[in-house]
């Protein structure tokens, strides 16, 4: 049986996106979690493979938690080898079988991550193949992680990532400390939670303007709303005349661009630009996830709702995250922005038709058992969720390029 594809990602010390770690959320027994990393990687490459061979992440890395026994997996040597990082359990490298599998690994060209290890049990033979090396970062450990990072000076690995980073206090500990890469529930939060935001002049444009165009305003008073925020101007004719559109003739008034986009795909357009506002420390990772959101329960809403719902659904995807984007508590943003009753019921009061589907994509960044239900309630099978899952990922990467 398929389980439901979680994704972490992985941050460098200015909290950066530089890749992301899959797994399945954990099944029975050991042959059953075989399969499941077997379909974890045929998804991979589906997803992130374009049919002439490119790498559909941009610079990102993939890491993957492997056996030796996957070496020889026809769909782990579908992946380029330069994009991904094996990871694998250093407690068995005991095993000559482990050891033979790096050494072909590394040959191959694959990235090596070893968790569940001490620096010290790397045998020197095998030292200049790792390329990371995990180490758990959690607060209880704190001091062991600074014992083990002063024997990695003399280790030839090239990164290193520490792992289950919870609170930001640990992340300031772990980057002053040099490790190279972090991972953890640290980044969900506000870096400064006492703080108190206000709304920049651009935001409240484009709150302004979100709320005219779902009350089907005149376009010329959208139009006046925009131009109070000159940037929004010429970002939306950059956009609208960029090459993925395909225009004939140059767009070059805000009156053009509002009717030829339609008040739907306007107000998605907004939404984002105004998820990319945030000056939040955390903003990158915060706005991809959100983008990921929107994306993927808009994707798994298209055949069981109507578009304007499914429309509707992306935004409330986007939302989900304003508050911590923005710093401002979502009832004040919704107090601006008038959504449907669905959003509202969602992003307020956890609840009505849009709740299961926001509750599937935040599966997707935590392991929590309640995914399987949520989806048999929709009568969605978890192979079209990953897939979708997957298909956001990308689609995420692409608009931020």
């Amino acid at each position: 049986m398929t389980n439901l594809i979680v994704r972490e990602p992985l941050l460098n010390p200015s909290l950066q996106v530089i890749g992301y770690e899959l797994t399945m959320q954990k099944s029975g027994n050991r042959l059953a979690e075989d399969a499941e990393l077997e379909s974890l990687l045929r998804h991979a490459g589906e997803n992130f493979v374009s049919p002439d061979g490119s790498w559909l992440l941009g610079t990102n890395l993939l890491f993957l938690k492997v056996t030796p026994s996957h070496l020889s997996s026809a769909s782990l040597q579908a992946l380029p080898p330069d994009r991904i990082v094996l990871s694998m359990d250093g407690a068995r490298l005991r095993e000559s079988i482990a050891q033979d599998a790096i050494k072909e690994f590394r040959k191959r060209g694959f990235g090596i991550s070893l968790r569940n290890i001490a620096p010290y049990a790397v045998k020197d033979e095998l030292r200049p193949l790792v390329t990371h090396l995990e180490i758990n970062c959690s607060h209880s450990n704190a001091r062991a992680v600074a014992k083990a990072f002063g024997s990695l000076r003399q280790l030839p690995i090239a990164k290193m990532v520490g792992r289950k980073i919870d609170s930001w206090r640990d992340y300031d500990a772990c980057v002053s400390l040099g490790l190279d890469a972090f991972s953890g529930k640290f980044y969900r939060e506000s870096a400064y939670p006492e703080e108190k935001k206000e709304l920049s002049t651009m935001q409240s444009v484009v709150l302004q303007a979100i709320d005219l165009l779902n009350k089907n305003a005149d376009v010329s008073l959208i139009e006046n709303e925009l131009k109070h925020d000159p940037a929004i101007t010429f970002k939306l004719l950059r956009y609208i005349n960029s090459a993925g559109f395909g225009i004939g003739n140059e767009i070059n008034s805000l009156r053009h661009a509002v009717t030829y986009l339609g008040y739907s795909t306007m107000t998605k357009w907004l939404s984002l630009l105004l998820a990319t506002s945030s000056t939040a420390a955390n903003a990158s990772v915060l706005l991809e996830s959100a983008i990921v959101r929107g994306r993927f329960v808009e994707l798994l809403s298209r055949q069981r709702l109507t578009n304007n719902e499914a429309d509707q659904l992306f935004i409330s995807g986007i939302f989900s995250l304003l508050d911590r984007l923005l710093g401002i508590p979502m009832e004040e943003i919704l107090a601006q922005v008038p959504l449907s009753e669905n959003a509202h019921e969602a992003l307020l009061e956890r609840c009505g038709i849009f709740k299961p589907y926001l509750a599937l994509a935040e599966a997707c960044e935590l392991r929590q058992g309640s995914a399987e239900a949520v989806a048999e309630s929709l009568h969605i099978d978890l192979e079209t969720i990953n897939a979708a899952h997957l298909s956001a990922l990308v689609w995420a990467r692409q608009i931020q390029n």
